[in-house]
């Protein structure tokens, strides 16, 4: 796992000067939850990331995805990035980052990649945490990349704020 605070630039010198796009719809939660689907989470403006907003998981158990078509990046590997803080907790719930592939039908076929950050992680209040891990290939019949975050049941005021999620071809 790499720690980048500017993961565009870092991306833009490994692929030659190439800008790649981001293959996440509404990814620094801009337009609310827009292209997300969400379960106890809302937007959040206190302490963005980026921009204006984040999306605050929690409190409680908590899960936000997103599904995103690759149906012309077969056999590819994707960097996945995302920024977490927990912003009023120093036991904000276990987080899970998994991204999932599905065939045609939205049936899972495989796991390209799964990331467990313990509560003790991410619990160092008002510092943002950006993660940066590439994927395995994607299965030739793979058509979607599922990107989910989970969030576990923590003590207190247990939120989990998470922005500028980014996920790039390789």
């Amino acid at each position: 796992m790499l720690v980048v605070r500017s993961f565009s630039n870092l991306a833009k010198k490994r692929l030659g000067g190439k800008q790649m796009p981001n293959l996440v719809q509404n990814p620094g939660f801009e337009a609310g939850l827009a292209g997300w689907t969400a379960t106890n989470v809302t937007p959040a403006d206190v302490n963005p990331f980026e921009g204006t907003a984040a999306a605050r998981l929690g409190p409680g158990i908590a899960s936000l995805f997103q599904d995103i078509p690759i149906d012309g990046y077969k056999r590819l590997s994707f960097l996945l990035s995302f920024a977490v803080e927990a912003p009023l907790s120093f036991n904000p719930g276990d987080l899970t980052v998994q991204v999932q592939w599905l065939d045609a039908t939205g049936t899972v076929i495989g796991i390209g990649l799964s990331l467990f950050i313990p509560s003790a992680t991410t619990g160092t209040q008002f510092f943002w945490l950006t993660y940066v891990d590439a994927t395995e290939n994607a299965p030739i019949n793979a058509k979607t990349a599922r990107i989910i975050f989970s969030k576990a049941q923590g003590s207190g005021r247990d939120v989990l704020d998470v922005d500028k999620v980014v996920l790039l071809r390789v």
